[in-house]
C-alpha cells in the first residue's frame, strides 16, 4: 500500500518525517496514516482528557463542546471515537 502526499510516495511501514504542510505521517510497523486523516476533516484542536483511570490524547473540531458527547480522533489508537465529555476533566 502506498500513500501519496505533497512530498511524494511513501511506503507504509517506514517512518516518514513531518513533511511540508504535515499532510501525512507514517507510524513504524503499523502502516497507519497518523493524525492528518482527522486534520483533513477539520479535527484540528488538540485536547487531553483525563479521568481516574484513563488519559486520552485527542483531536477535536474547534467548536466542540467538551462537556457533551462528541466525536474525536484518538491520537494513540489512530481512530475516531465517541466521547462522553462529562466523564473527563480537560488538561493541557
Amino acid at each position: 500500500m502506498y500513500i501519496y502526499n505533497v512530498v511524494g510516495l511513501i511506503k507504509c511501514g517506514y517512518i516518514a518525517e513531518k513533511a511540508a504542510f504535515d499532510l501525512y505521517n507514517v507510524v513504524k510497523g503499523g502502516g497507519k496514516v497518523a493524525n492528518n486523516v482527522a486534520m483533513l476533516e477539520g479535527f484540528t484542536k488538540e485536547v487531553v482528557l483525563e479521568s481516574e483511570s484513563l488519559t486520552l490524547f485527542l483531536l477535536v473540531r474547534p467548536e466542540t463542546d467538551l462537556g457533551e458527547q462528541f466525536k474525536a480522533w484518538d491520537a494513540d489508537n489512530q481512530e475516531f471515537i465517541r466521547v462522553n465529555g462529562w466523564l473527563f476533566s480537560v488538561s493541557g
